[in-house]
């Protein structure tokens, strides 16, 4: 059974990529004639943005007196 989400998801995953809040999304997509509910939304975006944390969170150990960190 098709999603209502479905004819959106191209236009979401541009937003997920510019970092757009889900809520703005949402307000977004209802703008085009989306009619479902914000937890669907909110459950697709947080499994796609995962994907896109884990392969930004990619830890680098050296070795002592390797590396010097400036804040």
């Amino acid at each position: 059974m098709p999603s209502k989400l479905d004819p959106y998801k191209e236009i979401i995953n541009e937003k997920l990529k510019l970092c757009c809040s889900y809520n703005s999304i949402y307000k977004f997509i209802c703008k085009k004639g989306y009619q479902g509910k914000y937890t669907i939304l909110r459950d697709y975006c947080s499994l796609n943005k995962l994907d896109e944390t884990k392969k930004a969170t990619i830890r680098f150990e050296a070795n002592h007196g390797l590396q010097a960190q400036v804040n």
